[in-house]
């Protein structure tokens, strides 16, 4: 037998602190694709269920236009059976917000609720801070079945209890349960709960923000129903990745010296053209070197989908150089060298700064 488990999808996120509303627009709509198209995966390749652990919305409140699309997605894939728990951002007006439930649809809440699928069982309750420190307790699971266990929660290895959001993993050891099905976390990650059982995320079904960078997909389990055991494996299955190259521009004077460096290694990461690209240029470079980020972005705009670049580089101040200097970049230098109550690192971020101004540029935060 054959399930999926996802997690964390966030429809309708508002994805506008790096896209314009165009742009947030279209990738809004690529997330919901790449989720539709992870059904028809699962109907088109003898998927029994699709295990969704929490957060396959970004707001509570849900729009009827997304509700009834996930609702006739369900329903046109009838052969499998859809298990979904309420994660943190969950709406908890779905359901009104749709028509009748569909059948293979199947739902929790702040109980433990199970679900019979062959000689599986999959059972689920949804955190809160009243209930997450007595769950465990209350977990009663036949141990004679296959268990899959979802939650919705950061799993921690060193607690006892779970405690908010905190799910306690050594209080769910000697349970029975084969496999921990999480979400919450953004990349796929796995551990042990004891020796029989295992838990994993499988991240985040589409990379969303750049504190989301590489392969996004789900985790295809495959049980074996004889031998009661559980294999799994990551399966890469966005539609985009998100990129962070971190160029190190040291000793560039200028935008051409620095997109240069940064042609030469975005070329070596190859790249997928399809994806998003943070460039944050690193290193050091002098305090009057003419490194404008905006003129780097567009210089590679029409290689991505989307492209940003970010100054993360440390100034280089020769103090002795502005020693005699008459101008009035010389007289800012030398003040700002003249406050000691000012650490290297502030020096330097001033003196970058002034200079822009003084070469009329703007100042980005």
């Amino acid at each position: 037998m054959k399930l999926i488990h996802c997690a964390d999808i966030h429809l309708d996120s508002a994805l506008t602190s790096n896209l314009d509303k165009d742009k947030a627009r279209e990738r809004n709509s690529e997330i919901m694709n790449t989720f539709l198209r992870m059904i028809r995966y699962a109907a088109g390749n003898d998927i029994k269920a699709i295990l969704i652990s929490g957060d396959m919305f970004d707001k509570k409140k849900v729009s009827k236009k997304t509700a009834e699309l996930v609702f006739d997605a369900i329903k046109n894939a009838p052969a499998v059976e859809f298990y979904y728990l309420k994660g943190n951002h969950d709406a908890l007006n779905f359901a009104e917000n749709a028509s009748a439930c569909p059948a293979n649809l199947h739902l929790f809440n702040r109980t433990w609720t199970g679900y019979d699928l062959s000689s599986v069982t999959i059972t689920g309750a949804e955190f809160d801070d009243a209930n997450a420190p007595i769950l465990a307790d209350g977990l009663s699971l036949d141990k004679d079945r296959v268990n899959i266990v979802m939650l919705h929660g950061t799993a921690s290895e060193s607690g006892l209890r779970s405690d908010g959001d905190t799910i306690a993993i050594k209080s769910y050891r000697n349970k029975g349960i084969d496999y921990m099905a999480l979400g919450h976390i953004h990349a796929v990650s796995e551990g042990r709960i004891d020796d029989r059982g295992v838990y994993a995320y499988p991240g985040c079904l589409e990379g969303r923000g750049f504190d989301e960078l590489g392969d996004h997909g789900f985790i295809l389990l495959d049980i074996d129903e004889s031998t009661k055991t559980v294999s799994r494996s990551f399966i890469p299955f966005a539609g985009r990745k998100l990129h962070n190259p971190r160029p190190d521009i040291s000793g560039a004077r200028t935008v051409l010296d620095a997109e240069k460096i940064v042609e030469d290694e975005l070329k070596k990461l190859a790249i997928n053209s399809r994806d998003l690209v943070k460039i944050s240029l690193t290193g050091t470079v002098d305090a009057d070197a003419d490194i404008q980020t905006e003129l780097i972005t567009k210089y590679f705009e029409n290689d991505y989908y989307f492209v940003k670049t970010k100054d993360e580089t440390k100034t280089r101040i020769d103090y002795l150089a502005y020693a005699n200097d008459a101008s009035l970049k010389g007289e800012f230098v030398r003040t700002v060298q003249e406050d000691t109550a000012l650490s290297d690192e502030e020096a330097a971020e001033i003196v970058r700064c002034g200079m822009r101004v003084l070469a009329g540029e703007e100042v980005f935060d």
